[in-house]
């Protein structure tokens, strides 16, 4: 049995914050499962800096479109992501009296 999810499956994209204050980005079929891995340190980049917390997800129809979407999140950096989703955040909020 192949581990490369169904067409129609929805994929997590996704960021983890590292104990460095690195990004690292990648795409699953199983969140609660990659998380493990990471933490347990059969993620290279991980068991090197080690996970601290997800930051980011999102969901995405089918395997070729978290792919396309983790692709365009590295060309911008995962950081820089981040940051522009959060000053998006910043905008975006309504002041009450």
């Amino acid at each position: 049995m192949s581990d490369k999810p169904a067409i129609n499956q929805l994929i997590t994209i996704y960021i983890i914050l590292s104990h460095r204050g690195t990004y690292y980005c990648g795409i699953t079929n199983n969140m609660k499962r990659r998380w493990r891995e990471h933490c347990s340190g059969q993620s290279k980049y991980l068991s090197i800096y080690k996970a601290k917390e997800i930051v980011y997800t999102e969901l995405a129809q089918g395997y070729e479109a978290a792919r396309k979407r983790e692709k365009k999140i590295k060309q911008i950096g995962p950081g820089k992501f981040m940051k522009i989703l959060n000053l998006s955040k910043i905008n975006n909020t309504t002041f009450t009296k």
